[in-house]
């Protein structure tokens, strides 16, 4: 369950990490109840936010909802709504009610429910009011997400907040985040996390693109198996590009090639997801990579981000820090 710090016992962790959530608590409702922000705290707090939520076993979810709620705070505070910084202070009080209970019961085999239900009524009667202000029906927003995400892959989660929020009244930051996780959920988009302190991505799912044609020249995301390591299955007689390391990976609706630098290496047989520029076999075949087994004249993705997927868990493999960096298009 909780992991150790090297030095510190379990029970001295707890207690640190109630002290720091206990003081991020009264500095977001400080800005909730329109009191001065004490920003110098709030920056020297998020350094290890993710490792605290983590011991409290806060979901990937609700960590990334928080760190992205905060970086906003710290960065544009105008731009926060109540909503988010009330859900986030919830998950803080829930965290410092299982922490002080953990210290108290110095055991990790009982998780506490009971400070959750504390909650649950307040809970009930926030969804009631965002739903109140909603001015459109869930499923119709969810609806114009995939419009946008299909249209110009690559929007990350808060330019898609952005978007919404100039177009309609009452819609926050945490009710985008979790359409993007329904979504997700549901195998109709696909979300692959940025560079180190970027949001994640949202591309098409690629099951649900039945022509990946339309999308050459874009960005685009893939995930699947990588089958095997097929550069040698290519010629290179007269070569017109940078040289290349190429994988077969079994995508959902047809396979796909992986194209990433030669100096990458992908171990096979594994899950991964992936993003980069989308094109056609003709382009690759137009740099100078020949290759005789038709079955293999496939569309190309030019890798600038891939990730292996190892027990729920999302692990970097290649990062090309200057492409990976999407700029999205409405």
């Amino acid at each position: 369950m909780y992991e150790l710090m090297p030095g510190l016992d379990k029970i001295s962790r707890a207690r640190i990490y109630h002290s720091q959530l206990n003081l991020l608590g009264e500095i977001v409702f400080e800005v909730i109840m329109g009191r001065n922000f004490r920003r110098k705290e709030l920056k020297k707090l998020v350094y290890n936010l993710p490792e605290v939520l983590s011991f409290c076993e806060v979901s990937r979810s609700e960590i990334e909802l928080i760190g992205a709620v905060i970086g906003e705070l710290i960065e544009n505070p105008a731009n926060i709504s109540p909503v988010d910084l009330n859900n986030i202070y919830e998950i803080i009080n829930t965290c410092k009610a299982e922490l002080k209970r953990f210290v108290e019961e110095k055991t990790v085999e009982k998780f506490v429910e009971t400070e959750r239900e504390r909650f649950a009524d307040y809970v009930d009667e926030l969804k009631k009011h965002i739903l109140r202000d909603i001015q459109i029906d869930r499923e119709k927003k969810k609806e114009e997400i995939l419009k946008i995400i299909y249209k110009s892959p690559g929007h990350y989660i808060r330019s898609l907040y952005i978007y919404l929020s100039k177009k309609y009244d009452g819609i926050s930051y945490s009710t985008v985040w979790n359409y993007i996780n329904e979504l997700e959920k549901e195998d109709k988009i696909l979300t692959v996390g940025g560079p180190q302190g970027r949001y994640r991505y949202c591309f098409p799912h690629p099951k649900m693109v039945e022509n990946r044609a339309v999308y050459y020249g874009k960005c685009f995301g893939i995930s699947g198996v990588v089958e095997e390591m097929v550069l040698e299955k290519f010629r290179t007689p007269v070569l017109r590009g940078p040289f290349y390391s190429i994988y077969l990976v079994n995508s959902n609706i047809k396979p796909i090639l992986l194209a990433v630098p030669y100096s990458v290496s992908i171990e096979t047989k594994i899950s991964i997801k992936a993003y980069g520029e989308l094109k056609s076999y003709n382009y690759f075949e137009k740099l100078g990579y020949l290759v005789e087994d038709r079955n293999l004249e496939l569309d190309v993705l030019f890798g600038w981000k891939v990730e292996a997927l190892i027990n729920e868990e999302e692990i970097e493999i290649w990062l090309d820090k200057e492409r990976a960096i999407i700029k999205p298009e409405y």
